[in-house]
């Protein structure tokens, strides 16, 4: 087990995983890499409309946290863990990843120093003027709230 320091640290930089792996989902990295052969950043690029370089070092970060694994020829394919966040896996987490880590969700979290301060509660209410049961009673779907495919 990591140290104290080194559990604090990685308490501080959970956001930048989170948001690594939001980026996947979002951009639908997951769903088009297989567990079983592994696509360049350059083929993935023109199939997701992403700009080559920048995915590289998307799908590199991606990796790093588990997700993907990179072969020798700069190749990446899912991990078990990845295959988790294709949307045609049957216990697909990736709905829940696109919700809780997409910028509404961290709008309202951004919130809580003021709610705990003042004891009045929902930060959706305070960033976007409505609680948000009303605003998914509204829409009957988390569509304003997808920034995904």
């Amino acid at each position: 087990m990591a140290g104290t320091p080194e559990h604090v640290i990685e308490l501080i930089f959970g956001r930048w995983r989170s948001q690594i792996l939001y980026a996947g989902a979002a951009l639908g990295v997951f769903d088009h890499l297989a567990e079983n052969r592994a696509t360049g950043a350059p083929a993935l690029a023109a199939q997701i409309g992403t700009d080559p370089a920048f995915l590289y070092r998307l799908l590199r970060a991606i990796a790093a946290i588990g997700l993907l694994a990179e072969d020798d020829s700069k190749g990446f394919r899912l991990t078990e863990a990845g295959a988790l966040l294709r949307e045609d896996h049957p216990h697909s987490l990736k709905a829940m990843a696109l919700l809780e880590e997409g910028p509404e969700h961290y709008a309202a979290w951004k919130h809580l120093v003021p709610i705990v301060r003042d004891g009045k509660q929902d930060g959706f209410l305070r960033e976007f003027g409505a609680p948000l049961s009303t605003m998914f009673v509204r829409t009957r779907t988390t569509a304003p709230f997808s920034t995904g495919p």
